[in-house]
């Protein structure tokens, strides 16, 4: 088991590498800053095949929700953009 509590984490970001302590000599010492990420999970694929009409067309509509969605963050994003950039220019 590591102790890790009386430990300190170092960042070095110009060379991506995570340098821990390590009061036990277990391995090199260092993490890839990518360990540090968390991982993402695979999207499940829907199995269109044992779906009904309806439920399709269900799904058709939800789908149809989350793009809205996205475009109306991106129009919000883009409207805060435009107006930093003209707050910037004058």
């Amino acid at each position: 088991m590591k102790l890790l509590s009386s430990c300190i984490l170092f960042f070095e970001w110009v060379g991506q590498t995570v340098y821990e302590c390590n009061p036990w000599n277990l391995g090199n010492g260092k993490l890839d800053i990518d360990d540090l990420e968390p991982q993402k999970k695979p999207k499940e694929i829907k199995n269109l095949e044992i779906m009904s009409v309806e439920a399709l067309n269900d799904y058709i509509a939800e789908l149809e929700e989350e793009i809205s969605r996205v475009r109306s963050a991106i129009s919000l994003k883009e409207s805060a953009r435009d107006g930093a950039e003209s707050f910037f220019k004058k």
